[in-house]
């Protein structure tokens, strides 16, 4: 009996390592967009199906039921994931405890979706993998101290879609690229005045906006990945200060989410004022 649950966990394995990464990346656009769609209308059932099939196909007796299978929607920043967790493997052996489907909410195409995976390994170590366009699984962060905190693993798939993306931008930019303008010396407060003031000549113009930003993609990935996520935060209703905190502070982000649930844009009316460095005072909550 042992063998055959071995066996088991190979086709597990080869579902989410290896086929669902397949999918996701390779084929027509049509194709890849029928089968995204099919994962966040019933993820639940198309994972069970592809599971059966790789049983018919070893010829042997699928021992789980649709419900065995798990798939959530869900959403953190406009980034949003298609959670897909298998069965429950063994402790004793190495195997995936959830995959995630990236994607952005705003822009989304199949060529900007990533496919993460997280694998427990038999020594009881949890790893944040990455699967790449090329079927390479690569190891993107630790999560071994943080079992069982979703908004944390939730936040940090999020981010690390968010860092892949930015590095992928960086390499297609050209490093010896002429600016238009001196980034690096550029008087941001200056724009932000204006902004306060509601004028719309702010003194930058969206192409100039979007040349900035990659300009930040080449010099500062670290902070590029941090104003993205920052971006996101606003659009969720942060104020300024507070988006420009929790893109710095992932860690007590996801503890805000857990401990209040979710947040709207009516948040802000809600909430109690934060600080001056823009950190949230004690009670503060969302809704």
């Amino acid at each position: 009996m042992e063998k055959q649950f071995d066996h088991y966990e190979v086709l597990k394995w080869e579902l989410f390592e290896k086929l669902f990464p397949k999918m996701i990346y390779y084929g027509g656009e049509g194709e890849r967009d029928d089968f995204f769609r099919s994962l966040r209308e019933d993820g639940q059932r198309l994972a069970f199906m592809m599971f059966e099939a790789l049983c018919m196909e070893d010829k042997v007796d699928c021992p789980y039921k649709t419900e065995d299978f798990q798939a959530e929607a869900i959403s953190r920043g406009n980034i949003g994931m298609v959670k897909i967790q298998p069965p429950e493997c063994s402790p004793k052996n190495s195997g995936i405890l959830r995959a995630y489907v990236a994607y952005s909410e705003k822009a989304d195409a199949p060529q900007a979706r990533l496919y993460f995976f997280i694998k427990r390994f038999a020594g009881g170590e949890a790893i944040l993998m990455y699967a790449d366009q090329k079927g390479e699984a690569l190891k993107v962060e630790e999560l071994t101290g943080h079992m069982g905190d979703m908004e944390y693993e939730y936040w940090r798939v999020a981010a690390s879609y968010a860092r892949i993306i930015c590095d992928r931008m960086a390499k297609e930019q050209k490093t010896g690229k002429e600016w238009s303008r001196d980034w690096a010396a550029f008087d941001w407060e200056a724009v932000r005045e204006k902004l306060d003031g509601g004028r719309h000549d702010i003194g930058i113009t969206k192409d100039e906006w979007l040349e900035y930003m990659q300009w930040v993609s080449i010099n500062d990935p670290a902070g590029y990945e941090t104003t993205v996520m920052c971006i996101f935060l606003k659009e969720a209703g942060f104020s300024d200060k507070e988006a420009v905190y929790f893109s710095e502070h992932m860690d007590e982000l996801a503890e805000l989410f857990k401990k209040s649930g979710k947040l709207d844009r009516d948040w802000r009316r809600k909430r109690k004022k934060g600080s001056d460095s823009g950190k949230p005072k004690e009670g503060f909550k969302g809704k």
